[in-house]
């Protein structure tokens, strides 16, 4: 009991590690939730040796023995851009002269707007404690592997050291999403073949979107520009995971699992800030609106796994014992396949609803104040995707070092009509590596990924694409262009056994 207490200070110790580490989370997410199955493309469903069957498995938590703790922790490395077409003086794009900006400007070609901030650090944390034999209980912080913080310009949506007004400004400047959830799992192993688990998660999640919009229904007039900041949050956001682990013979696993995430429904503020290209002496024209909400569906995912681990054999010739708590000293290697189909075809729009009669206060502009709609659709239309993930461990020196290769494809999750600067989840293929040193009761665990995506290009026209936003009406079409992305991310992990 003594032991186990221990383990539950540890936990509590590191939970604010783990959340103040992972302050930039949430987004698009990348294939390897852990540090191990980062190594290995992914594919660690059916295996799921450690705690992070909380998250991935939570059948198999009824094979951890003891009590066990894990911390993983990881940097990505986020570059994205927009290469939006055309230039300032475009006809149809009526431009003023604010005062921001030197005379001229409006005779620059758009220029490409990159991702300003592409480092995003994070952390999950879980413990697993054996209760019985083929009962296990898992808890758990855990965070979305992703780019959650995104700045495309500058902060005061302006590039080229703020001589130009960002072409990008329309569809998104910034963006800082937090996503952490608190969970708790069991896993039962039924019989020697089959065993059974869920896992509950009470998600948090908070919202930080800027953007801009105008006074006039179309047109990219600076003049009339007003900046809109949206701050809410969501403190109950939940979610279920639940999966089945078949073991119909020795070295042979496969798997099924669903998850669940509830939609985000987060409260908060608009922010809004007119002329901020304009006139100096009216910048400070700010309208703070309470009550917005805001509804952003999210996705469900369905997961199979299978794997196959080749048995070692002791020294008299006979396969060692089945262990599965320890395959690093019983397997010589095992390679597995994973298929995830994700349902994000529930991902449609984005509102953001307003309190009936709010106003915004717009000097300059002929009022005092200008209505705001009561609610603002942000299309996104996503498309369902399939990923499939191949890869597997070497236990080069048995029960001390394993060396693990994989990779991953996923097909595109956007319709290129609405595609967008906030998550550019387009067609995906990885290639990941890393290994795990045993010394004693602790694996340390690196990883490597690197995610390669083809452009995307948008040809929206005047009927379909991401409008921009405008008091009065929608207004022209701001999200043309060629967008690129790519990931680089590195992790390490450590798994105590006590």
């Amino acid at each position: 009991m003594r032991r186990v207490r221990s383990v539950l200070g540890i936990l509590a110790a590191l939970a604010l590690v783990s959340v103040t580490s992972r302050v930039h989370a949430g987004g698009n997410e990348y294939n390897g939730a852990g540090t191990r199955a980062a190594g290995r493309g992914g594919a660690f469903a059916a295996r799921a040796d450690d705690p992070m069957a909380l998250q991935l498995n939570p059948a198999l938590l009824s094979d951890l023995t003891g009590v066990q703790l894990m911390l993983n922790a990881n940097v990505g490395l986020y570059e994205s851009c927009q290469r939006r077409p055309g230039s300032y003086g475009d006809p149809g794009r009526t431009q003023g002269e604010p005062t921001r900006f030197a005379p001229g400007w409006e005779n620059n070609p758009f220029p490409e707007i990159c991702n300003e901030t592409p480092f995003s650090p994070g952390a999950s944390l879980a413990a697993t404690f054996e209760l019985a034999s083929g009962l296990t209980l898992g808890v758990g912080l855990l965070t979305p592997y992703a780019a959650g913080t995104k700045r495309f310009g500058a902060e005061d949506g302006t590039v080229a050291g703020g001589t130009l007004p960002a072409p990008n400004r329309y569809n998104l400047v910034s963006q800082n999403l937090f996503q952490i959830f608190p969970s708790v799992g069991v896993g039962y192993r039924v019989t020697p073949w089959l065993a059974l688990g869920a896992t509950f998660q009470w998600g948090l999640t908070s919202i930080r979107y800027a953007n801009y919009g105008s006074s006039s229904s179309g047109g990219e007039d600076p003049a009339l520009d007003i900046r809109t900041a949206l701050a809410v949050n969501d403190y109950f956001t939940p979610a279920v995971i639940a999966s089945a682990a078949v073991r119909p013979m020795r070295g042979l696993d496969f798997m099924l699992g669903f998850r669940y995430l509830d939609d985000v429904k987060a409260g908060g503020t608009l922010t809004l800030r007119a002329h901020d290209f304009d006139d100096p002496a009216e910048r400070n024209a700010t309208t703070v609106v309470d009550g917005v909400r805001l509804l952003a569906q999210q996705s469900a995912a369905i997961t199979f796994g299978a794997r196959y681990g080749h048995p070692r054999s002791n020294a008299g010739g006979e396969a060692a014992s089945d262990a599965v708590h320890d395959r690093m000293s019983t397997e010589v290697f095992d390679i597995e396949l994973d298929a995830v189909y994700e349902l994000h075809n529930r991902v449609t729009d984005y509102i953001v609803t307003i309190p009936r009669d709010a106003t915004a206060d717009v000097p300059a502009s002929g009022v005092s104040s200008a209505p705001l709609p009561d609610q603002i659709r942000l299309p996104h239309n996503w498309q369902n995707q399939l990923s499939l993930r191949l890869g597997g461990d070497w236990n080069v020196l048995p029960g001390k070092l394993a060396l693990r290769l994989g990779g991953a494809y996923e097909t595109s999750g956007v319709d290129t009509r609405y595609v967008q600067l906030d998550f550019i989840n387009g067609e995906r293929i990885s290639v990941h590596g890393g290994a795990t040193l045993r010394l004693g009761q602790l694996d340390l665990s690196l990883a490597y990924l690197h995610i390669i995506q083809p452009d995307i290009v948008s040809t929206a026209t005047d009927t379909v694409g991401l409008p921009q936003s405008a008091l009065s009406d929608a207004g022209a079409i701001v999200n043309q262009g060629t967008y690129t992305a790519g990931f680089n991310v590195f992790s390490l992990g450590a798994t105590y056994r006590f």
